[in-house]
């Protein structure tokens, strides 16, 4: 079964979501921007563009590790 599938134990892993659309303008920004990368998916690839080899993280975000890591690999080279 592939990672990303909705029978996977973890739901995090249902469907995961690399940015979100919303026509509001930003505090700093302004208007000039509309799409806003998510958490999971902006902690792997900045990792990755900066060449960190290990992540520590507190225990609340446990349950990202996963997309993480997947994120990650799918990638490239990047966090182990």
């Amino acid at each position: 079964m592939h990672p990303v599938h909705r029978r996977n134990e973890n739901y995090n892993m249902f469907d995961l979501i690399a940015y979100r659309i919303k026509f509001v303008e930003h505090p700093h920004a302004g208007d000039k921007w509309c799409i806003y990368p998510s958490y999971d998916y902006t902690h792997c690839l900045v990792d990755s563009l900066e060449d960190i080899t290990h992540s520590l993280c507190t225990l609340e975000f446990e349950t990202r590790r996963a997309s993480y890591y997947w994120c990650g690999r799918a990638w490239g080279p990047g966090p182990r």
